[in-house]
């Protein structure tokens, strides 16, 4: 979907719940995927409730004239929604449902979610497309391809976008 789709559908959640369901539709197997990382199975669904809510409260203050990439500021918004309510109410995350044997199950949760917040906005919507692709197929084989069509961009160019922002996030994780 195209800059343009962004923006009236946007416009079109702010006036009507119907224009609001259809964002949401948009919207909703990304936030699975974001939830499907960010938090365990058994709290994903809360984890996007708190990711609508606070879409909701937000599309007032969407700037849709900026140039800003509304599909990377929405999917911004929900990141720190899951991560802020993961932390608050001390959900289990996949990372510390796997590492807890080890004891470093909290720390990493903290770590990963601080260092998600730091993303830039369009390295945050790359990274969200790519985990929806593995969530929804099981692999990572065929993804420059296949969200370079979702995107309408080249698969080097999608290939390049991803690179950077996994090695931002690598970064960050490995600095804290």
């Amino acid at each position: 979907m195209d800059q343009t789709s962004w923006i009236r559908m946007v416009q079109e959640a702010r006036v009507s719940d119907v224009g609001f369901e259809k964002l949401l539709d948009v919207l909703k197997p990304r936030l699975r995927g974001l939830a499907f990382t960010i938090c365990s199975a058994r709290y994903q669904d809360d984890a996007v409730q708190m990711a609508t809510i606070k879409i909701w409260k937000s599309l007032g203050k969407i700037n849709t004239h900026n140039g800003t990439n509304i599909e990377s500021y929405l999917l911004k918004i929900s990141i720190n929604a899951m991560c802020s309510w993961v932390m608050q109410n001390k959900r289990k995350t996949m990372v510390q449902e796997v590492l807890e044997t080890d004891g470093s199950g909290k720390e990493m949760m903290e770590i990963s979610c601080k260092q998600l917040l730091l993303l830039s906005v369009d390295h945050c919507g790359i990274l969200t497309h790519y985990l929806e692709y593995i969530r929804q197929t099981g692999t990572f084989r065929g993804a420059h391809k296949a969200i370079a069509k979702v995107l309408g961009v080249s698969p080097r160019k999608t290939q390049h976008d991803f690179s950077v922002a996994a090695e931002d996030f690598r970064y960050r994780l490995q600095a804290s």
